[in-house]
């Protein structure tokens, strides 16, 4: 101010540009697979409730990331079980690429039936709110099988000397050959 006046002495033109976060994935999705081998389970004659963790091994794919903006990224990735991922910090310089692991540990699953499972594997960039991802799909798959009904067969109260007939699909549940045997107890 000069006086009582004021005087505008320079007038500062700020400018930025923001920049997004941005990777290159080499895939969008990762799928592991795990067939579970019920005559090696017979065989080891645990009789156990939950696979045996010796026919759940761990299953690994790697993927490539690449930094796809003009400046290094600093990222953290994140899962959760069954998957993991090593490493789960990156630092990616301009149109860098690194490699990384995602594990699938089979020994997760804690019973005999068939399931898939999804995750997403998470990317997150230090001073950005920005979020990647990468799906990730588990499959277990058992030998299972379903029955139509599902329910308790009733046959109610018969006459002595009567017989009643009741139809029980059975059917393979998975795509894992199944053998079975039954008894009426």
């Amino acid at each position: 101010t000069l006086g009582r006046n004021r005087l505008e002495l320079f007038k500062p033109v700020i400018k930025g540009t923001v920049i997004k976060p941005l990777l290159l994935f080499s895939q969008k999705e990762i799928e592991f697979i795990h067939r579970h081998d019920a005559y090696a389970e017979e065989a080891l004659e645990t009789k156990s409730k939950i696979p045996s963790d010796q026919l759940m091994p761990n299953q690994q794919k790697s993927i490539k990331v690449t930094n796809q903006v003009k400046i290094p990224l600093n990222i953290s990735i994140d899962v959760s079980a069954p998957f993991s991922v090593q490493p789960n910090k990156l630092e990616l310089q301009p149109q860098e690429s690194a490699e990384i692991t995602i594990v699938f540990n089979a020994a997760y699953k804690q019973d005999f039936i068939s399931e898939t499972i999804i995750k997403k594997l998470t990317f997150s960039f230090a001073g950005h709110p920005q979020r990647l991802y990468v799906n990730l799909k588990g499959v277990y798959i058992f030998p299972n099988l379903s029955f139509s009904p599902s329910t308790t067969l009733n046959f109610g109260n018969l006459m002595l000397n009567t017989e009643q007939t009741k139809e029980v699909v059975i059917k393979s549940s998975s795509d894992a050959k199944v053998e079975w045997n039954w008894q009426l107890i």
